[in-house]
Parts: C-alpha cells; structure tokens; sequence
C-alpha cells in the first residue's frame, strides 16, 4: 500500500527533474521500433569481458536466420573503438524481432555478468523526434559476457559420448547442398532394441532434418525431441513396429540453403539465402541412403522409408515426399511453413497438382507458434493452421494423413516431442 501511494510522488519528482535538466520525456506517439525505420538503422555491441576477437567474431541469431548462431550473413564488423557493429537494412527484419548474440555457437551464447542464461533480446524503440530523415539511427548495446565451453547444438566429436535410451551409432557421409557441399558430418542412427536381437531381420527407416536434436538437449534449443525414448517405449509396448532412425544433422550456416525447396540455379532468394533444397534431397538420395543402406539392414523401398522435420526441417521433408515419393512413402512434418511467398511456394497447390503422394502423411502445428519477423507463423491470422488444414484436405483421400493442431503448443523442440507419439504411431503402426 505505502509502495502504491509513493508511486505517484515518484513519477512527479522524475518529470520535474527532466525539466531542470531541460529534457522532455518523449510521448509514446513519438516512439518507434527500429526495425520500422525505412532508412534502417545501426547496432553498436561493447563486448564488455574482451571475448570477442577477429578469430571469434559476434554474430547476430533470431528468427529471421532460423536461429543459427554462426551466420556469416549476420557477423557483426570489428570498429576502430574496439566495439563491434552491424546495420540493417530498411524492412530487413520483420517488427518485434526476438534475438542474441554468439561468438559463433549456442556454447557461447551472451549471458549476465555471473554467466546465466537472459532471455531474448528485442530492440528499444526511438524517439522519432530525434531521428533526421534518411539517417540511419544507432542503438547501443552491451554484452556483459559470452559462455565458455562446449559448441552448443553442434555434432559433438567422435570421442564423446551421446547420453540416449538404446543405441545409436555415429555414420560420417561427406558433403551436402549449397555451401554445404564440402562438409563431413556424423549421421546419428538410432536402433531398435530389436536390432540386435533378430539379425536376420530389416527395418523400415525414419530420416530426420535436423538431427542434432533428437537424443539429447543442447544449449540454445528447450528441449529434445525425446526421439530414443519415445521409439523404445511405443515399440516394446506393441503400438508401433520396430524401425531405424537416422538423423542427418543440419549444415550450420547453410542450413537454410539446404532446407528451403527449389534449386540454386532459380535465382530466388528468401532470408537471403538462395534455396538449394532439390540438390539437398538429391544428396539424401545419392550419399545418406546408400550410405545408410550398406551398414545397417535397411528394408528398402517407400513403403518402408519415411522423412521427417520440423520447421524448415518439415518444409524440406513435406517437399521432399511430394517431389520424390518413388523414395519417401511417408513424412513427418512439424510446423513446416507451407506457403513461402518469395519463392512461389505453396505446397497445398503442390500436392493438388500431384499424381502420387506418399502413402503416410503426419502434419503438426501449434496454435502459439508466432515468430516475430517470420512472416508466415501468426498467430493474429492463423495462416500457418489455415495452410495446414488446406493440405490436409487436398491429400485426404489419396493419402492417410493425420494432422494434429495444438492450440497451446509453440515453436520448439518441446511440442513436437508432445506430438511424436501420435506421429510415430501412425508412421509406424504395429502390423
């Protein structure tokens, strides 16, 4: 009571003290979010602790990049100050965009000065008043400190451990799409307990898009997908048949080359990056599944192989299936953005004008799922659902499609590891 009754003394001695000092508080009619600006705007970083270096450069990760902690397109400029920078660009971002600073992983991701994990960064809005026209106005901002240790969400090296329910064994396969194509990455490949048991027997096979993420958390992601507990639990209580799961880890900064639909020769662009998802598929096809097929027993053919992602991961498997079902006879997507204006994508119009669909289809959403400056994930229109029952709809009757909309869930690991039962049972029903 006595902290309410004062709180008016306070504002009145803090607007008197503006005007001793000859300053007026801006009106809220005057204050605008940055990203607004159609000149753009400049972002000034004091690294506070002297981590950063030429070496170990800031980055810049939000929504718009998908997250990735190491984007060379969002590396902030060494200043003669000692300070960093970045400048974007006029209708660049999107409004209210959620972000971080890295020194190039979520294993050093910024912190408070005792090394804790902060939430989400957005932009302060400005004073329109002092901005003149055409310039582009400056934000400072300071990070106390960076983690020290691990690399976060990348593919942890060969020596260490993966602390997961089964077994899963590590299958090195070279290249990629886009900028990935020099790459050496580890296959994760989870199997059944099964697997041992009856040597004699093949299993059908699950490939998943970004799979870092399904045995264990990393630091920078909420959750795991639960992937090798859930598979051994639905197996060993006779709900679904035993399957093998490979998860092929994202390329890092090209994984939005890779993940989005079309090819590099098209010339298009979208969040900067030219899509080469058909050489993805294309490289899934000629180096994953062979690779995959000679050390494991695999049985082969689409009944008997599904792809699965979420996010641009499920848009990458969705294209996938609809484009290559003589190789995918089933998909899981998780929140794939369906429809991507700048790229001509629709993949409702895309499986109406399909003469053959996978056989199984499990489509998942969230009714949370609004990424600030995404464009596509609004909660405000519902256009991600929308687009979700419309494909169900267009493959209903062609294919068994099972699609699951959460009212409440988000954007995150944590929601499609809520899904994964109902999408692993209908993938893989018990025979």
């Amino acid at each position: 009571m006595i902290q309410n009754a004062t709180r008016p003394i306070r504002i009145l001695a803090a607007l008197v003290c503006a005007a001793l000092l000859g300053h007026t508080p801006a009106r809220a009619q005057d204050m605008v979010s940055p990203e607004t600006l159609p000149q753009g705007f400049v972002v000034i970083v004091t690294d506070a602790n002297k981590q950063a270096s030429a070496s170990r450069p800031i980055y810049w990760a939000s929504g718009k990049n998908s997250w990735n902690p190491g984007d060379n397109d969002y590396k902030l400029s060494p200043r003669s100050d000692g300070r960093w920078q970045i400048v974007f660009e006029g209708g660049e971002l999107g409004e209210n965009v959620e972000f971080k600073f890295t020194l190039g992983g979520w294993g050093s991701v910024e912190t408070d000065p005792e090394g804790q994990d902060i939430p989400n960064r957005t932009f302060p809005d400005l004073d329109a008043s002092t901005i003149r026209a055409g310039e582009k106005p400056v934000i400072e901002l300071t990070v106390p400190r960076f983690r020290v240790g691990g690399e976060g969400h990348k593919i942890a090296p060969e020596y260490r451990p993966l602390e997961v329910t089964g077994s899963v064994k590590r299958l090195q396969v070279a290249g990629g799409a886009g900028s990935a194509a020099g790459q050496q990455r580890d296959l994760l490949v989870w199997l059944p307990p099964h697997y041992e048991q009856h040597p004699d027997e093949a299993y059908p096979v699950l490939y998943m898009m970004d799979g870092q993420n399904l045995y264990q958390k990393h630091e920078g992601i909420p959750a795991e997908w639960g992937m090798d507990e859930t598979a051994t639990s639905l197996i060993a209580s006779g709900q679904a048949r035993p399957f093998i799961v490979v998860g092929v880890p994202h390329g890092g900064a090209s994984r939005m080359e890779e993940y989005l639909p079309g090819s590099s020769a098209s010339g298009k662009t979208l969040f900067g990056r030219t899509p080469a998802g058909d050489e993805h598929i294309a490289w899934i096809a000629r180096e994953v599944m062979p690779r995959v097929e000679r050390a494991f027993r695999v049985a082969k053919g689409p009944r008997n192989t599904a792809i699965g992602g979420s996010s641009a991961g499920g848009l990458i498997a969705l294209h996938a299936a609809l484009t290559r079902p003589d190789l995918f006879g089933m998909v899981l997507a998780e929140s794939p953005a369906l429809q991507l204006d700048a790229i001509d994508l629709d993949m409702v119009a895309r499986a109406n004008g399909s003469p053959r669909l996978p056989g199984r289809m499990f489509i998942g959403m969230g009714g949370a799922e609004h990424l600030p400056g995404s464009g596509f994930y609004d909660t405000t229109t519902n256009r991600h659902i929308n687009a979700a029952r419309a494909l169900a709809d267009a493959v209903r009757g062609r294919s068994a499609v099972e699609l699951v909309i959460d009212p409440e869930a988000g954007h995150n690991e944590r929601a499609w590891a809520e899904r994964l039962p109902k999408a692993i049972v209908h993938l893989f029903p018990a025979e």
